[in-house]
């Protein structure tokens, strides 16, 4: 949904009730959407991240009054008092769902006891309860949509304190708004999902299965163990490193930048829009990466199977990369390989841009552009089979045992063997 379809329709379900105030709501809803636009997510994703019309609707209806006035002019008292709540019983798991703009940090304690510290006032207070042995924080907010706007905007961030003994728990649960997550090394969770809208998540913990998901807040894994990761923002960053991953690591992002180093998978999935992948030092079974116009940019990559990358308009680099397959296709983005191995097969592929090649090899090679060059050094001999709709083209003599295919319609052809 457009900007304006979203408040043109707010406007038309709040007859009958203050014309003051549904200007003001309609106004702090425009200025909330342009916040998210100037953060980088399109028209639709801030609309989106504003919430529900239908609960906005809902909850203006509660705080406007009929002719008359609403609060608009509230001040938060929100930091008044740090209460603390401690746990009676062993603790297995933890869920929390912090205040609109609370961060939320997991701390070792001291004394083998968990407690939890947080800022509560006359409009926030939360309840912090265990059952099943799992502990359950919840924040009552009863601050006006206003307010609660209102005070975001102003960046004033308190934050929810957990302190619990460092060691295995089954589960973690964390969700906020605006504000940032911090899990720190020395736990280990079966499960942990993590989610914030705009705030920042870093997770040092080892967790059997991870999720964090964020809308433009960044996402950061560093010195983890893991057996399956599954990270998701739309305009936030997404870096790991010095990471171990047992099965699987999964990354996907509209327009933030992707950052592996040092991280060792099974399989290894990166998708984006137009943000930019970058990956170094990267030990994994399977790797495929797509993207629409954002760069990819690997070095130093090993893969005992497949490195597969896709990508419409953005340039691809490999550098020191080996594998069993290579396959590499873009619509407009150059390709650039140097000290690229593949033990069985290689496909390069691209419509319209150059291919250039650098002490690359493999088994069995195959390089296509309709109108781009196709231009390099292989390691070692080949057997050559070319498709050429013009005289520019320059290989070696047939040697050795492999096969090397070349096509294109326009572009020129130069391949020598490396000395």
């Amino acid at each position: 949904m457009r900007k304006e379809e979203f408040l043109t329709a707010l406007r038309a379900n709040l007859t009958g009730l203050s014309p003051e105030g549904v200007e003001k709501l309609v106004e702090f809803c425009s200025e909330m959407i342009d916040d998210r636009m100037e953060d980088g997510l399109t028209e639709e994703e801030a609309v989106a991240a504003a919430g529900s019309l239908d609960e906005l609707i809902q909850q203006a209806k509660t705080e406007l009054l009929p002719v008359k006035t609403a609060n608009f002019t509230e001040k938060s008292t929100f930091g008044d008092t740090l209460r603390t709540y401690t746990a009676e019983s062993s603790i297995c798991g933890i869920i929390a769902n912090c205040d609109y703009t609370a961060d939320f940090k997991l701390l070792p304690s001291e004394n083998g006891t968990c407690r939890v510290e947080c800022m509560e006032s006359e409009k926030i207070c939360y309840s912090v309860t265990t059952e099943n042995n799992v502990l359950h924080i919840e924040c009552a907010d009863r601050r006006t949509l206003f307010s609660r706007y209102k005070f975001s905007k102003a960046q004033r961030h308190a934050t929810v304190r957990v302190y619990l003994p460092q060691g295995t728990y089954k589960s973690l649960e964390v969700e906020t708004t605006s504000g940032d997550i911090a899990i720190p090394a020395g736990y280990a969770f079966d499960t942990a999902s993590l989610q914030s809208t705009s705030g920042d998540i870093a997770c040092c913990a080892e967790c059997s299965l991870l999720s964090i998901e964020t809308t433009n807040g960044d996402i950061a894994l560093k010195n983890a163990k893991c057996s399956t990761i599954e990270l998701c923002s739309t305009s936030g960053d997404i870096t790991l490193e010095n990471v171990q991953s047992s099965k699987k690591t999964h990354a996907e992002t509209t327009s933030g930048k992707v950052q592996f180093i040092n991280l060792e998978t099974t399989e290894l999935e990166i998708h984006t829009a137009s943000g930019k992948v970058s990956s170094e030092n990267i030990k994994c079974t399977t790797l495929q990466i797509g993207t629409a116009s954002g760069e990819v940019h690997l070095t130093h990559v090993k893969s005992s199977n497949t490195i597969e990358v896709d990508t419409a308009s953005g340039k691809v680099s490999l550098e020191n990369t080996s594998s069993a397959v290579l396959h590499v296709d873009t619509i407009s983005g150059e390709i650039d390989l140097t000290r690229a191995v593949s033990s069985n097969s290689m496909e390069i592929g691209t419509i319209s841009s150059n291919i250039h090649l650098e002490s690359c090899d493999s088994e069995s090679l195959l390089f296509e552009s309709r109108s781009g060059s196709i231009i390099g050094t292989l390691n070692t001999g080949k057997n050559f089979y070319i498709t050429s709709r013009n005289n520019k083209v320059d290989v070696p003599f047939d040697s050795g045992e492999g096969t090397c295919e070349i096509e294109t319609r326009s572009g020129s052809i130069r391949i020598k063997i490396a000395e």
